[in-house]
């Protein structure tokens, strides 16, 4: 399990980074989370409850992309709020092993509708826990948006202020790149086998690796040579026997 964890670790963390840094300055917005939403997903598909362990790590990557973000305004909306409410936001995800247990992984991830439909699920119920930790912890209050005003000096030496608020609590317009990666990338390793219970399918592969070691052991060439001579035997009784009904 710990190297299962660490390989989505370490894959989605660099990912992360790259894609939330270049995503910023590509979309003049800020997109909470690219790849995070992916990787927490199949990691909870594979290890349930335990694969929330890694959302820490990989929240810190968000920031850390979005701290080097070329657009100085947008940097600093990623913020040790942001981290906390992309961490609160993502742990949502956790739900999903309800409906592993109660249903069978393999009966949920095999069909189209119901993986796609748990999707948007974690995403409505992500952005939703994003957005009022996010906004209480801004403002202090669900009724109020919270003001966090950055005044910026661009190339032509116009300065412009912006509300850093406003980015943080759009978490559901700016997180839809999360949501497409999230099902397409969900679907193409589906078809990998990566989106399965990691337990389940071991405990599979140790059976069928054991079956074919008992066939090697059973199943000898002398064995498979006296089928053949036998087959053949039998083939010629039974060209005798239609040549005497034949007589």
């Amino acid at each position: 399990m710990i190297f299962d964890l660490a390989t989505l670790l370490i894959v989605g963390f660099i990912l992360e980074i790259i894609c939330v840094k270049f995503g910023t300055t590509v979309f003049f917005g800020t997109p909470f989370m690219c790849i995070t939403f992916l990787i927490t997903f199949i990691a909870v598909v594979r290890w349930n409850l335990w694969g929330l362990m890694i959302v820490p790590l990989l929240a810190l990557a968000t920031i850390i992309g979005g701290r080097w973000s070329e657009l100085p305004y947008l940097a600093h909306v990623y913020d040790y709020k942001a981290y906390i409410s992309i961490v609160l936001g993502l742990s949502t995800i956790g739900i999903n092993s309800i409906f592993f247990i109660k249903f069978g992984t393999d009966k949920i991830t095999v069909s189209f509708l119901k993986i796609v439909g748990l999707l948007l699920l974690d995403y409505v119920t992500f952005t939703i826990i994003q957005f009022i930790s996010y906004r209480l912890m801004t403002s202090h209050s669900l009724l109020e948006s919270g003001k966090i005003i950055y005044e910026y000096t661009n190339k032509n030496d116009v300065t412009k202020s912006y509300n850093l608020c406003n980015y943080g609590e759009n978490g559901f317009v700016y997180n839809l790149f999360a949501l497409i990666a999230g099902i397409v990338g969900t679907l193409v390793l589906r078809s990998q086998g990566v989106v399965c219970n990691a337990k389940q399918k071991s405990v599979e592969d140790r059976k069928n690796a054991e079956l074919d070691r008992l066939d090697r052991e059973n199943f000898t060439i002398e064995d498979a040579v006296n089928t053949d001579e036998s087959d053949g035997e039998t083939e010629s009784d039974k060209d005798e026997d239609e040549d005497l009904h034949s007589i």
